[in-house]
């Protein structure tokens, strides 16, 4: 999955310098996208979350 996430963050910097799309972060976007979702896969990290919600 942080392959994919790396993948996706360099595809977006190219499309990002497509005239149209220059200044919109995309690249950013996508790290803040792939954080979210390595955090939600970091299944220690669910459990302590469990516990403490518990």
């Amino acid at each position: 999955m942080r392959h994919d996430v790396a993948l996706l963050c360099t595809a977006f910097d190219l499309i990002g310098r497509v005239p149209g799309l220059r200044g919109v972060p995309l690249p950013e976007m996508a790290r803040a996208v792939g954080a979210s979702v390595l955090r939600q896969l970091d299944l220690q990290e669910e459990a302590t979350n469990l516990a403490l919600a518990a």
